[in-house]
């Protein structure tokens, strides 16, 4: 039996939540929609080989976030998640967004993520996505750039004396 969520969330302030558990990685325009909502079409083929490289997973984590609402009278436009994560393997890590709502059919938001892994073949990755989304209750139109370490090639080349890393890009 494999248990791919649990979270609790617990409302701080009217700026604030928290979510405590194993939720998704804030990694990516696909990554903050609920799986059941996100339409074949919106799976990407540049998220699902993102995700044995640890950006796109869940991992057990502490999350404070802000999912701006039109209806919030007199709250600016931006919308927000930090996450720390530690897995159960070796890996570690921070995932950070930030959208700002132009008019509220268009967003422009910008991920950032570091993670590293411990043990005998220590390594520290880095990735960002930035997107650029229209979404009205009928349409909705996603251009997203993503750039991200591979920790697992960093490690071969340590493993073979090389210092370089590698990185690979999608939109």
């Amino acid at each position: 039996v494999e248990l791919r969520e649990f979270t609790a969330k617990i409302e701080l302030a009217d700026w604030v939540n928290m979510k405590i558990g194993n939720p998704k990685k804030p990694f990516g325009s696909e990554q903050m929609a609920d799986q059941y909502e996100l339409e074949t079409i919106d799976r990407s083929i540049v998220h699902r080989s993102l995700s044995p490289l640890g950006y796109v997973e869940r991992s057990p984590s502490l999350m404070f976030y802000h999912n701006y609402k039109e209806k919030d009278s007199g709250s600016s436009p931006i919308g927000y998640h930090l996450m720390l994560f530690k897995d159960n393997s070796l890996g570690y890590g921070i995932v950070g967004r930030l959208s700002y709502f132009v008019t509220p059919d268009w967003s422009i938001s910008t991920s950032l993520q570091e993670q590293g892994r411990t043990g005998r073949d220590p390594t520290t990755a880095f990735g960002a996505t930035a997107d650029l989304t229209y979404e009205t209750k009928k349409e909705k139109l996603v251009l997203e750039g993503v750039v991200a370490q591979d920790p697992n090639e960093d490690i071969r080349l340590q493993q073979l004396g090389e210092t370089s890393s590698v990185y690979s890009a999608g939109a």
